[in-house]
């Protein structure tokens, strides 16, 4: 994630926050994408938290590059 929109610490810091708001994620602050355990989002209500958060990530994105910044 070195593209804008989160190109910046703060944009990454959001970001990653979000995904450690889902328990049994625990991502940590380096650069790669993010890792963890793919069953840490088997309950039903954990994988809603992370599409919420994956689809946020991609409006915000799409919103980024449409402006044309």
């Amino acid at each position: 994630m070195i593209a804008a929109p989160y190109h910046t610490t703060e944009a990454k810091e959001k970001l990653w926050n979000a995904l450690n708001q889902i328990e049994g994620v625990s991502v940590k602050k380096a650069s790669g994408r993010p890792r963890f355990p793919l069953r840490a989002l088997a309950p039903p209500d954990r994988l809603e938290q992370f599409i919420k958060v994956f689809s946020d990530m991609i409006d915000t994105t799409v919103h980024h590059r449409n402006r044309g910044d």
